[in-house]
């Protein structure tokens, strides 16, 4: 017999098949590395500013962060989680600005 994890075994007697736990376990992995991808890129831009430099992010991880950043904070969750609504932008800003916005905060650029 292999063995196997304690969760796997604890569910097994409810019905829930260690694949249905895989992936689930999947799913709960990637949003937590998208919410530390979120986290990462908007925190670096809070201290750039704050210590009165700049972040410089090419365009697609700003756009992938930006669309996880779209997935993870819904309107419903925004004030729970500590985001405010979102601040608008024009079209002629830098990469990181949509999100920065997006977030609640005020983009500088």
């Amino acid at each position: 017999m292999i063995p196997r994890p304690a969760a796997i075994r604890s569910a097994a007697p409810y019905g829930w098949a260690p694949s249905v736990l895989r992936a689930r376990q999947v799913r709960w992995h990637c949003s937590f590395a998208g919410i530390l991808s979120i986290e990462f890129l908007v925190h670096a831009w809070d201290y750039a500013i704050a210590t009165g430099q700049t972040v410089n992010a090419s365009d697609a991880p700003a756009d992938y962060v930006l669309g996880l950043a779209r997935q993870i904070i819904t309107p419903r969750g925004r004030g729970n989680i500590g985001f405010d609504r979102p601040v608008p932008v024009s079209d002629d800003v830098s990469v990181l600005d949509p999100l920065i916005a997006f977030t609640g905060r005020q983009p500088v650029s």
